[in-house]
């Protein structure tokens, strides 16, 4: 029987952290940490690593040298976010050479395959009240059966895409695009099984 995680049925243990609080006030809070780690026995699932620098005051939330840890992945990220009061003014946020297993996606959505395969991430995203641009978005295998480079921009302000970011238009430019047909046949298994139907195709190969 396959586990998955249930936030409803969690068994933690094996906890480990280093979290160090350099500042905590009403108005602003600067911490690291420097390394979190935790089993959860029931999915079988485990972070092996999870570092980051946090500083929060009433204008700048920054999430610096985020770094998570998996055995089958490796996902660092940068955020920043701007804010005049509750209103989002600005934001950015990159991550470079992130890579994610297969299986880890598997603890959370049934019908990936039980074979672990490697997707690389490379992405910068960032918005204001005017705009938001994917300026890079590039997500490839390591088994070399599935390329995709692409370019994005939204009119829509960074406030009302984050509320509703499926009802906003977008300005995509695919650069480049190579996907086999067994991974694309993976991939339409998964999404067919969410209610989300995909038809089958064959190799497509696209350069811009």
């Amino acid at each position: 029987k396959e586990k998955f995680f249930d936030v409803n049925h969690l068994f933690i243990n094996n906890i480990s952290g280093h979290i160090i609080i350099n500042s905590l006030t009403d108005e602003n809070l600067t911490a690291r940490i420097k390394k979190f780690s935790f089993n959860e026995e029931n999915s079988g699932f485990s972070l092996n690593h999870l570092s980051l620098t946090l500083n929060n005051n009433e204008q700048k939330t920054e999430v610096k040298d985020f770094s998570l840890r998996t055995e089958n992945s490796d996902i660092s990220l940068d955020i920043a976010i701007n804010r005049q009061g509750k209103t989002i003014t600005g934001f950015k946020a990159v991550s470079h050479h992130s890579s994610i297993g297969s299986r880890d996606l598997s603890f959370f959505l049934p019908n990936l395959p039980a074979e672990n395969k490697s997707i690389f991430i490379d992405a910068e995203v960032r918005g204001d009240n005017r705009s938001c641009l994917c300026k890079e978005l590039t997500i490839r295998s390591a088994a070399k059966d599935f390329l995709l480079s692409m370019q994005g921009q939204s009119d829509s302000d960074i406030n009302t895409l984050l509320k509703s970011p499926l009802e906003q238009d977008w300005k995509v430019k695919v650069n480049r695009l190579n996907a086999k047909g067994e991974f694309l046949g993976i991939l339409s298994k998964t999404l067919n099984a969410r209610g989300i139907m995909l038809q089958n195709f064959g190799d497509i190969n696209y350069t811009a």
